[in-house]
């Protein structure tokens, strides 16, 4: 018996911060994430959340293994693997995922198109079932 082929697609609007070198030092508290951080993982989530109906027969968090499919429209040259970062921490956060980790993901594929400054940034996040047997789906 074959097993049935599960996806999700998000799609977010707005510029995704680095994570890479983005906490900061303060003196009296440590280490925190800057407004800027904060501000747009609580708009993935808020974003995320919308969007859940879509794909309501897919039960969440996914605890099996995954391909994690990412592409960036951005308006200037961007370090990818630090946006996909961000992604894959709020997927986990937003409960989309049970881990990060290669037990879940198995495989991540990054694009990214650098798109006219008048129009909104936006990534398109798909999510589908792993099948470590298949060549090309």
């Amino acid at each position: 018996m074959e097993e049935e082929k599960k996806q999700i697609i998000i799609e977010l609007e707005g510029k995704i911060p680095s994570k890479k070198n983005t906490y900061k030092i303060r003196k009296s508290k440590g280490l925190y994430k800057p407004a800027e951080v904060i501000n747009w993982e609580n708009s993935a989530l808020w974003q995320i959340k919308g969007q859940q109906a879509r794909w309501s027969v897919v039960k969440t968090p996914l605890k099996e293994p995954v391909i994690v499919k990412v592409y960036f429209l951005v308006h200037s040259r961007s370090d990818l693997d630090n946006k996909y970062t961000a992604i894959q921490d709020v997927l986990v956060k937003a409960g989309i995922l049970a881990d990060d980790k290669v037990n879940i993901v198995r495989r991540f594929e990054v694009e990214g198109e650098i798109i006219p400054s008048n129009q909104q940034e936006k990534t398109y996040i798909i999510i589908e079932s792993y099948f470590p047997d298949e060549k090309e789906r």
